[in-house]
């Protein structure tokens, strides 16, 4: 990852908790943007927020803005979403969903 604009973030990240769709070790990429001068990135795994506690110290360690989202599938309009949370309630809000045993009606 070489990326020198410092005013991209990236919104659409798998870690290595969304196998196999990302491989991206979340101490190692943190690194590499807080050297590249980024100031924020979203973590968005496939189905999960497994990284989140972890991506979220490390980017805050690093003095990177982190933003903490997740990658839905929609089996009904086979399509994919990407939820990112805005605040505190969105997150909880994500991890109802996320969590859901049963499908959540629209």
């Amino acid at each position: 990852m070489n990326i020198q604009n410092t005013d991209f973030v990236h919104l659409h990240l798998h870690s290595e908790y969304s196998f196999p769709f990302g491989m991206c070790r979340i101490k190692n990429f943190i690194q590499q943007l807080k050297d590249s001068g980024q100031k924020a990135v979203a973590i968005t795994d496939n189905g999960t927020l497994y990284s989140a506690v972890l991506f979220y110290q490390e980017a805050v360690k690093a003095g990177i803005k982190p933003i903490i989202g997740c990658q839905l599938f929609c089996t009904e309009t086979e399509q994919k979403f990407i939820l990112l949370c805005e605040n505190q309630q969105g997150y909880y809000n994500l991890i109802k969903l996320v969590s859901s045993e049963k499908p959540v009606d629209s």
